[in-house]
């Protein structure tokens, strides 16, 4: 209990708080602790201290207690609702953002993925962020060594691998892997408007850069040899560099998204009871 639960002394006590600490101590809880419990404290105002009784059938307690009408209690436990997974996303999201397996895509992983416990779901997800880390240093080697369109190669594996999971969640493909139409996916489901097009936009026009790198290298005529050597080497350069960028964009891009793969939040049409 003491691993989530501690108490600390309030500093700059008045008699004014002592109808809020009477003992002049504040109770502090740890968010991981918190959310194993909350919506049992929230049953616990209705079916404990009102003493409403609880009905049959219903799946979880929570505050299907409170009556439809009652729209200010509702109001008031969907705010706190919503207010306490995203504290828990922006905290999922440093996780990632440090090289560990976020609890809410671990948990999204292990629910969608048949006789995949929760640990094991956060050893696959460890393991596949520490191999997207190795691969952008395997890139910075290539491109440090000239060999761009070896970087090339493993930029897009991440991307892909990126892109690839996040429309798996979302439900846009399935089994697709392909990275034009992956991102011509994702095009479509972000719109202009969105904050990450531009980047997509980008990797989009990379995208044509990698092909040009990768497959349209021909040399028509012996005596352009050089000039078109040349000429695909700093293309080439450019293209790895560029992608490298990309590439470290995509992930930070994915890192913030996996926290809300796993559904937090009611569909807008059901009631807001359970």
């Amino acid at each position: 209990m003491n691993l989530w639960v501690q108490r600390f002394p309030v500093i700059d006590w008045t008699p004014e708080l002592l109808s809020v600490y009477p003992e002049k101590t504040a109770t502090m809880v740890r968010i991981s602790g918190l959310i194993l419990v909350f919506d049992n404290w929230i049953a616990e105002i209705g079916y404990g201290l009102m003493e409403i009784p609880f009905p049959e059938g219903t799946p979880t307690k929570y505050f299907g207690w409170a009556k439809p009408e009652w729209t200010f209690v509702h109001t008031f436990m969907n705010g706190f609702h919503e207010s306490i997974w995203a504290f828990v996303k922006k905290i999922d999201q440093q996780k990632s953002a440090d090289g560990e397996a976020s609890n809410l895509e671990t948990l999204y992983m292990s629910t969608t993925e048949p006789d995949l416990s929760y640990e094991d779901a956060g050893r696959k997800i460890t393991k596949r962020n520490l191999a997207r880390r190795e691969a952008l240093g395997r890139v910075q080697s290539a491109i440090d060594a000239g060999y761009f369109l070896e970087a090339i190669a493993f930029e897009e594996a991440v991307i892909s691998n990126c892109l690839y999971l996040y429309c798996l969640a979302k439900g846009i493909h399935k089994k697709e892997t392909s990275l034009y139409i992956m991102l011509d996916a994702v095009l479509r489901k972000l719109g202009k408007d969105h904050g990450d097009y531009s980047m997509f936009d980008a990797l989009n026009s990379w995208r044509r850069d990698r092909n040009h790198a990768l497959h349209n290298f021909v040399i028509a005529r012996s005596d352009d040899l050089l000039k078109s050597t040349n000429t695909f080497a700093m293309r080439s350069e450019k293209t790895a560099k560029n992608g490298l960028s990309l590439a470290k964009e995509v992930c930070s891009w994915y890192e913030r998204e996996a926290p809300g793969f796993l559904t937090t939040s009611w569909p807008a049409d059901r009631p807001l009871t359970h």
